[in-house]
């Protein structure tokens, strides 16, 4: 059951990015990740496939069907652009694994990828709360954390109040709190109801404030702790489920400034209903649940490296390789981490040269909307920005522009227009680093 919901949750990926760029989304891909830039065509055929194979997958887990999905997710995954999600990530080392216990053969193949599955859970988890340990998340002012509710609260209408301090709190001490206590149950036996209950709440909140499809994988991951899920519930049940539900999409849904309003709209719906029920279901074999991941290193031993490269993937801002889809989202880590209170330099220097705008000028809206509407809050792969640069010279709504910023590792100003676009090195014109977009310690808070 778990592996099916995280396959649904990945659904709901693919739709959430259709319904954010509609289901063209050739024109808005620019310096693919990993270097491949497949056609619309192309592109669009791996979508599909990808598609069905996760449709499939919820059905059936087979050898050929893990395969499609593992090679289709790979390759949208190397062409994905912009910015990588995190949970991409996570599935990919899930199916990945699948997929290798297909081709072993392995006799307790379920039991093996729960246990993968609860590793990976609980590592994520940690690695969010581990991020989130520096000076800019514990502000107040820049925190994502009590910035995101802010927002939230301000769209909805709320007045910005007592109540809403303590919420505010609840956003910043009480989430760092609950993940990095996740990684306690790799080594002592306090996987308790209270903190499952408790993490359940956090992450069905996580969707409604920021990304649905996260939550919903989370939660696909959350069920491979129990061994005895039942399924069968009543009409009243569902009725009431179907109620909560309808109300917490009616408050709390998060469905606005959308391409295609009413995909997204159907998007927070499946999301309401389904993490509904999986609340009952997780409240309803509440004593159900326990851990047993200690099996994978010694039943198969493959599972090892590949938690290794997840631990390093999360490592990636200390280690100084990377920053992109290291779990830092809505952590407020700044890039070189000078802002993190234990680890204050990575340990090697970042190889990718990051481009902080200071000012815009004469970016036609469509191109500033879809590719540049985070550059207060961000900093650019110099590839990406090039890249990007070019397709505003070749806009029909093309106008003299002018981009003026710094490089983070100088204090030189720099103007990108079109006679004086910026030489890229052979390794950004080949996408070698796979990474495009760093947030900053800033994070805009509505007046």
């Amino acid at each position: 059951m778990s592996l099916k919901v995280i396959f649904i949750g990945t659904i709901i990926h693919l739709l959430v990015y259709s319904a954010s760029f509609g289901f063209i989304k050739n024109q808005f891909r620019v310096y693919p990740i990993g270097g491949l830039y497949l056609n619309s065509f192309l592109f669009s055929a791996v979508e599909i496939i990808l598609f069905i194979t996760l449709a499939s997958g919820v059905f059936y887990n087979t050898k050929i069907l893990s395969l499609i999905l593992f090679i289709t997710l790979s390759l949208y995954i190397l062409n994905f652009s912009k910015r990588l999600s995190n949970h991409l990530i996570l599935v990919w080392f899930i199916v990945l694994y699948n997929t290798i216990l297909h081709f072993l053969s392995v006799p307790s193949k379920e039991e093996s990828l729960n246990s993968f599955i609860q590793a990976l859970f609980l590592l994520t988890l940690f690695f969010a709360g581990f991020h989130k340990l520096n000076s800019s998340f514990f502000n107040f002012q820049t925190s994502c954390g009590s910035g995101s509710l802010l927002q939230l609260a301000l769209l909805k209408g709320m007045k910005l109040n007592r109540v809403n301090n303590a919420f505010i709190i609840f956003g910043i001490y009480f989430v760092v709190f609950l993940e990095c206590y996740s990684l306690l149950p790799l080594f002592f036996d306090v996987f308790t109801p209270v903190y499952i209950i408790l993490i359940s709440l956090l992450i069905i909140g996580f969707g409604y404030i920021a990304h649905i499809h996260f939550s919903i994988i989370m939660l696909g991951c959350l069920l491979s702790f129990s061994n005895e899920i039942a399924f069968h519930l009543n009409a009243q049940i569902w009725v009431i489920i179907v109620i909560i539900s309808l109300i917490l999409f009616r408050a709390l849904g998060n469905y606005y400034n959308y391409l295609l309003p009413v995909l997204a709209k159907f998007n927070f719906l499946v999301f309401s209903v389904l993490s509904t029920f999986l609340l009952y279901v997780v409240l309803d074999n509440i004593y159900n649940f326990k851990k047993d991941f200690f099996g994978i290193f010694l039943v198969q031993p493959i599972s090892i490296p590949l938690i290794f490269l997840y631990v390093l993937n999360s490592m990636g801002p200390y280690l100084g390789v990377k920053y992109e889809f290291s779990f830092a989202m809505f952590s407020n880590l700044k890039y070189n981490c000078q802002n993190h209170f234990i680890i204050k330099r990575p340990l090697l220097k970042m190889k990718v040269r990051y481009f902080e705008i200071k000012k815009i000028k004469g970016v036609p809206d469509s191109i500033l909307v879809n590719f540049l509407k985070d550059y207060k809050v961000c900093h650019y792969n110099i590839g990406y920005l090039m890249d990007v640069c070019h397709i505003i010279v070749k806009s029909e709504d093309f106008k003299n522009f002018k981009i003026t910023g710094t490089f983070k590792d100088s204090n030189a100003l720099i103007t990108i227009d079109r006679d004086s676009l910026l030489k890229l090195s052979l390794a950004e014109k080949l996408g070698i680093f796979p990474f495009q977009i760093s947030k900053s310690d800033l994070y805009t808070i509505p007046a």
